[in-house]
């Protein structure tokens, strides 16, 4: 069934190369987007949602308990493009991200 869905929406997303990624496999899902044009046949999937209180942090904001922490998504936008859809201000660099997570600085290939 995972890989029929994943092929569905594959296609979906072929045929609307101006859909949105992301809001289109959340509306997929079902989850809490809305696209009147996914295909009303596709297969659903059982799913859970990630614990973002604790076990799974990102770059964009995190306050839980260390102990807990599973997985840190640091590759966020460099910059600030919440708000209204523009990068106006540079947050921080994926570079720098690294450095203080590993403690070591970037080099490509690695």
């Amino acid at each position: 069934r995972t890989w029929e869905w994943s092929l569905v929406f594959l296609k979906y997303l072929h045929d609307n190369p101006y859909a949105d990624n992301q809001n289109a496999f959340d509306a997929f899902l079902e989850h809490s987007s809305v696209d009147a044009f996914l295909p009303q046949d596709r297969p659903m999937l059982q799913y859970s949602l990630l614990d973002v209180q604790d076990a799974f942090g990102c770059a964009e904001g995190w306050s839980g308990n260390l102990s807990a922490l599973y997985v840190f998504h640091f590759w966020a936008s460099d910059y600030h493009t919440r708000e209204d859809g523009t990068a106006k201000a540079r947050i921080v660099a994926k570079d720098d991200l690294y450095t203080l997570f590993y403690g070591e600085e970037f080099s490509p290939g690695r």
